[in-house]
């Protein structure tokens, strides 16, 4: 779903359920990651959307850490780290 821009990873389905889900990994324990706006945006308006965050993502004792979207915006702090500048 990434190529689409949808603001999620993938869809996750069983029977008639539906979820909408963006995975982020981070190496350590702490629970820092980049996130898009359109992701951001995803969180707030999709109820279906569900965030994944999985630390020590490359050993084997990785864990998965879940938020739905209505639960992001009060789990994390959010500050820009970069802006688009075009031409007026």
């Amino acid at each position: 779903m990434e190529r689409d821009k949808v603001g999620y990873d993938l869809i996750a389905q069983r029977g008639a359920e539906e979820t909408h889900v963006e995975v982020k990994g981070v190496r350590g324990t702490k629970h820092v990651f980049l996130m898009t706006h359109g992701e951001r945006l995803q969180a707030q308006a999709d109820p279906l959307f569900q965030l994944c965050v999985v630390t020590r993502a490359l050993e084997p004792q990785r864990q998965l850490c879940w938020w739905r979207g209505g639960e992001v915006e009060g789990a994390f702090g959010f500050r820009p780290i970069a802006y688009q500048a075009r031409r007026r």
